[in-house]
């Protein structure tokens, strides 16, 4: 039932056709979900830093050059030690508890905001008929599979990128302290990419979620709001005010969709 049929089962009627605020995405479940993922790469970090910081750099031989083939075998060593600490420190499903956590999270602000904005714009309360529609549910179960793969691939990426960095660091005969640094500097690129993981994922979601509360009230159309910033693309700014269907997207896609996008749409609905 929409929000039409809604209405006339009530015997209520409107002519005008009524602009909702637009929900959204959940500040607190960005900061959330990035102190998460800067905790599981922060731990990470510290393991792997201090099992290659651990090892003794080699006797130089009478050329002046590391005897490699022993520097390789205690790095490798100094690596699988951290593997195995890490995977103690931080089982697969802590990082599935990470993906429901912030899904469940961005799914109640979501919830709540299209409520209050409908119940605001006629008085009537869709808290029931939107909280978990077969569209939600999917929109929510694919989000979750998403995030915990993607948590994954930071844990697995850092890992990877530092035994090939190391190893590769071994063969040309890189100094122990150039080595260390080498792996500080993957493990701040690692913060960085969890920081963009959290901000986009948090508005991918409730861009996914809106559409689907959206279109199961019957809201077809939808009104674009940007960022209004310089960090705004230019082809978000020029969507800015337009109104777009749900069933039409711009070449951009719908709010939300583009990564780290910021923008939001403003439901029309059309009760005429």
């Amino acid at each position: 039932m929409d929000l039409r049929q809604l209405l006339a089962s009530q015997g209520r009627q409107t002519r005008r056709n009524r602009q909702l605020r637009p929900a959204t995405p959940s500040k607190r479940t960005e900061v959330w979900y990035r102190q998460q993922l800067l905790e599981l790469v922060q731990t990470m970090r510290l393991v792997v830093e201090e099992e290659i910081s651990n090892v003794s750099p080699p006797m130089q031989d009478k050329e002046g050059d590391p005897p490699t083939g022993l520097f390789a075998r205690a790095i490798n060593t100094a690596m699988e030690r951290a593997i195995e600490r890490i995977s103690r420190f931080i089982p697969k499903s802590m990082l599935e508890r990470m993906a429901v956590g912030m899904v469940r999270r961005a799914n109640q602000q979501n919830h709540r905001q299209t409520t209050q904005a409908v119940n605001a714009a006629i008085g009537i309360d869709v808290g029931q008929m939107i909280e978990r529609t077969p569209s939600v549910a999917a929109q929510i179960e694919a989000a979750t599979i998403h995030n915990a793969n993607l948590i994954t691939s930071i844990q697995s990426q850092y890992l990877d990128r530092v035994r090939t960095t190391v190893m590769q660091a071994v063969t040309s005969g890189q100094r122990h302290e150039s080595i260390v640094a080498s792996i500080r500097e993957i493990g701040g690129v690692t913060e960085s990419r969890a920081r963009l993981i959290a901000r986009d994922q948090t508005s991918k979601l409730n861009g996914a979620l809106t559409k689907a509360r959206q279109t199961s009230l019957g809201v077809r159309r939808y009104r674009w709001s940007g960022a209004n910033d310089e960090r705004e693309r230019e082809t978000h700014r020029e969507n800015n005010g337009k109104t777009f269907s749900w069933d039409d997207p711009p070449p951009t896609g719908h709010p939300g969709e583009d990564i780290n996008c910021r923008c939001v749409a403003i439901p029309i609905i059309e009760l005429d």
